[in-house]
């Protein structure tokens, strides 16, 4: 007889241990959900477009302009320097190709501060509608109130 009783036999192995997740998960899920219903949702921040301090200024002698301007927070198209009558993007398309084709040798898009981008990709996107390969320039309107 032996001191130790499993001398001669074999090690019985330790059940391993199974680690359940299933809790950590739930609680993670949880824990997104509650997040995303208790946070807000925010509109895109508006661009903050610096101030030019030196520069030079786009001659308009051979230039077409568009001018964006904004009217009681809804976006005004018109195809020329300031006021106007409100165009739609198929005739800020005629008017760029029509300028460009007599001249013309780059398009100016002038457009409020508050005019949202939206808005002035829409009207660039007119403008390069024709495939014409012109000099682009975009302007912002810094209006006082």
């Amino acid at each position: 007889m032996s001191l130790f009783p499993d001398a001669g036999t074999a090690k019985k192995k330790m059940p391993e241990a199974d680690l359940d997740i299933t809790p950590m998960i739930d609680v993670t899920f949880l824990l997104l959900i509650f997040f995303m219903v208790t946070s807000t949702m925010q509109k895109e921040p508006p661009v903050k477009i610096p101030e030019a301090k030196h520069g030079v200024g786009v001659d308009q002698k051979k230039a077409v302009i568009v001018s964006i301007l904004m009217q009681n927070e809804v976006p005004k198209i018109v195809c020329a320097d300031g006021d106007g009558v409100e165009a739609t993007l198929e005739d800020v398309t005629r008017y760029t190709s029509d300028g460009i084709g007599s001249g013309a040798e780059r398009v100016i898009i002038k457009a409020d501060k508050e005019v949202p981008y939206g808005t002035l990709s829409q009207v660039a996107g007119a403008v390069q509608e024709e495939g014409v390969q012109v000099k682009f320039y975009v302007g912002v309107n810094d209006l006082q109130q």
